[in-house]
């Protein structure tokens, strides 16, 4: 039989008896189960017993014990030649309970308000039973479900705390079987979560730009938490203005903007940027100042109001325009040039554009022509008229007493 004091528990299923027969005889053997001298339960096993071998006689089913406790097993032994009284045994049947797995749950957690907490529970019960869990109170916003897999209980709880959670918060486990019960309590802090901030010069306060005239700038904001990606995004766009998203990663966003205005849009135009962290939204304003554009000019003297040139010879001069904007695509054209005139562009620079005018008239154009320049940024275009006068080449001739037809001496 089993060794006297020997433990008992519902895992191990029914209880195994043992025992040594002699003697190929049919064995009967009676089977009493009492609890504080009290048998409650008999029974009979039979065996065909095998000489010399110690086997399994059969089984005490665990549906004779009358709940948790200690018990005094009785085996009485019996064939046709005699009865065996063999010395009483005591077992005791208790319930394991159930526990959690080592670190589902860990006993604390922090997290950052804004993010979403995932944690896992684990209940088992070396009984095989199934155990349940609960949990006392959770956090608003929070949910708990279970599941049953592989005769486990498992428990997930998922928050997303905001700033108004921030602060400590604990949460009770518990792990029943019916009877018997464990527990596990986990504190889950939530830290503060800083906000998303905007780089000191991405994007600056202000910015001036001329009409006419293209300006880009970058947004970049970033955010202290490496896990996040910020969002970004522009309002108050004037009209004309575009603004990219560039690339969001972990923990920054760029994004550009790019406006050419008209000369209606002098004036100033406020643009919001706006960044969140999906739990705390920062924005910064932008003031564009759209100023006039200035338009370019002549040089006082290049060209002058007026040439004069002899039929025959060749007259050259510069044409030359600035702009006080710089205009990078400033033009000079004409478009009147006389018969056998050439107009030659100079190499364009930054806000200059200057060509020079060549011109040998013939003695049949002789008299005034008017050749226009005209020069241009891109938005206002400005024109000056040069009078080029040609003359005629007089041969030269002799006085009518330089030298007289005839002398005498």
């Amino acid at each position: 039989p089993p060794a006297p004091g020997q433990v008992f528990s519902p895992n191990g299923g029914d209880i195994p008896i043992r025992g040594l027969v002699h003697g190929q005889a049919l064995v009967s053997y009676n089977l009493s189960v009492c609890k504080a001298d009290n048998c409650i339960a008999t029974s009979q096993i039979f065996a065909q017993g095998t000489n010399g071998v110690n086997g399994v006689l059969g089984t005490l089913p665990l549906s004779m014990l009358n709940g948790y406790g200690q018990y005094i097993i009785k085996l009485q032994a019996i064939n046709t030649l005699r009865t065996n009284n063999p010395p009483p045994i005591s077992i005791n049947y208790y319930n394991s309970g159930p526990s959690f797995l080592e670190g589902l749950p860990m006993s604390s957690y922090e997290i950052k308000a804004g993010k979403e907490l995932v944690l896992q529970v684990k209940a088992t019960d070396p009984d095989s039973t199934i155990p349940t869990i609960s949990v006392d109170v959770l956090p608003a916003g929070a949910q708990f479900t279970t599941s049953v897999v592989e005769g486990s209980t498992l428990g997930q709880l998922r928050w997303l705390p905001s700033n108004a959670d921030i602060g400590s918060h604990t949460v009770n486990f518990t792990a029943s079987d019916g009877q018997l019960t464990a527990q596990r309590a986990v504190v889950i802090t939530v830290n503060a979560n800083p906000p998303p901030t905007f780089g000191a010069n991405y994007p600056s306060d202000n910015y001036e730009v001329t009409a006419g005239q293209t300006i880009s700038f970058y947004a970049n904001p970033v955010d202290e938490d490496t896990t996040i990606k910020p969002t970004l995004s522009a309002s108050g766009l004037p009209t004309g203005a575009q603004f990219q998203l560039i690339t969001t990663s972990n923990n920054s966003a760029s994004g550009k903007l790019s406006w050419t205005p008209t000369t209606g849009q002098i004036g100033q135009h406020a643009i919001t940027f706006t960044t969140s962290d999906g739990t705390t939204s920062v924005s910064k304003t932008t003031t564009i100042t759209v100023v006039g554009n200035p338009p370019p000019t002549f040089d006082a003297s290049a060209p002058s109001d007026n040439y004069e040139v002899t039929a025959g010879t060749l007259k050259k001069f510069i044409v030359k325009a600035t702009d006080p904007s710089l205009a990078t695509n400033l033009t000079l054209t004409t478009n009147s040039l006389p018969s056998g005139a050439a107009f030659t562009l100079a190499p364009a620079t930054s806000g200059q554009a200057s060509g020079e005018f060549e011109w040998t008239p013939s003695p049949s154009q002789v008299g005034n022509h008017t050749v226009t320049f005209t020069t241009s940024d891109g938005i206002t275009s400005v024109s000056k008229a040069t009078t080029i006068i040609v003359v005629p080449n007089i041969s030269p001739v002799f006085g009518e007493f330089s030298p007289n037809d005839h002398y005498e001496v």
